[in-house]
């Protein structure tokens, strides 16, 4: 097999293709936290070549998806207990405020998709079993979609990094009862209930109070 040039169309989308599968990886969980890769064994995976796939690792890596050792290669990115909790506070933040904004300014037709993904949301969960809740479907993000409606760039742009999505990928793994993630579901109908009423005061306290009850499931986990 040729080395794909360096900078070539083909290795742009081949290491862009890479990116997004392993990206894809690490979020749902099949890469875990502090599992070890090596380039070796991605390349026979995917059956690439070393060039787009260095390339790949080290948009991953700028991503804080993958972290590198001296003397140990690299593994899937770990964030400590102390960063994570500081992550939910400035997540709680930043959430509650975009919902504060979203209720001053929201239209009539992005409120009807706001209840429209709360409402499928709560029929899936519903429809599940116990045993299936722990594997749901992903649904549309209500999180990333309240940013957007919020107008905020900077603000949308923070919550659509690779770290808030890894934050709010490992809530699939922390909560795994469906009586917890229906009442997560519950809360987020009680959020779009006080935007549709353009309480922004209301919006902001649910939201945050929502986002420290997936902070208590991370710490509740810790001790299982």
């Amino acid at each position: 097999m040729n080395e794909v040039t360096a900078y070539s169309p083909d290795h742009t989308s081949s290491s862009s293709k890479l990116f997004e599968r392993i990206r894809a990886l690490i979020l749902s969980g099949e890469l875990p936290p502090g599992a070890k890769i090596t380039e070796a064994d991605l390349a026979k995976r995917y059956g690439v070549n070393r060039a787009p796939l260095r390339e790949a690792l080290l948009r991953l890596e700028e991503r804080r998806l993958i972290e590198r050792f001296p003397f140990s290669g690299m593994r899937i990115f770990q964030p400590s207990n102390t960063m994570l909790f500081e992550l939910y506070e400035i997540r709680e933040v930043l959430e509650g405020l975009a919902c504060k904004m979203v209720a001053e300014k929201i239209t009539p037709a992005e409120m009807e998709e706001l209840q429209e993904t709360a409402q499928k949301r709560m029929a899936v969960l519903s429809s599940l079993s116990e045993t299936e809740a722990p594997e749901q479907p992903i649904i549309r993000d209500i999180h990333i979609r309240i940013a957007d409606i919020s107008g905020n760039g900077e603000l949308r742009r923070i919550l659509d990094s690779e770290i808030w999505h890894y934050l709010r990928s490992n809530y699939r793994r922390w909560v795994k009862s469906k009586d917890k993630k229906l009442y997560g579901a519950r809360q987020h109908e009680q959020i779009i209930d006080a935007i549709k009423e353009r309480d922004g005061d209301l919006a902001e306290y649910l939201m945050r109070r929502h986002v420290r009850s997936s902070r208590d499931a991370w710490e509740q986990s810790l001790k299982n």
